[in-house]
């Protein structure tokens, strides 16, 4: 919990919430009813607390990847797309030289 003065306010009010469940299971009798309507006030008195005291987060949602990292990353294939083709020029330029000079002693 946040702090000790929201830790000990929850405890109370969520002690003082599950003894009017007590009560009300005691006055109640052994019943599916009954248990459905206590097992119902103890969900509603727990939601209740946590709102009342802790209050309601809403938790905002942040895209996957951020719009930096996409550049980054398309810059990044850009760069080795163009070096994959910058050795391949190389590599057919080194091997026509070999075939020019292959050509030229025979």
């Amino acid at each position: 919990m946040k702090g000790q003065n929201v830790n000990q306010a929850f405890k109370i009010k969520v002690a003082n919430k599950f003894q009017i469940l007590q009560d009300l299971q005691e006055d109640s009798e052994d019943s599916v009813e009954s248990v459905e309507q206590v097992w119902e006030a103890a969900k509603k008195a727990w939601k209740e607390s946590c709102e009342e005291e802790l209050g309601i987060v809403n938790n905002q949602s942040q895209p996957w990847i951020s719009k930096q990292s996409l550049d980054k990353m398309m810059s990044s294939r850009f760069a080795d797309t163009r070096f994959a083709e910058i050795r391949f020029r190389v590599r057919v330029r080194v091997s026509v030289s070999a075939n020019r000079v292959s050509a030229n002693r025979n």
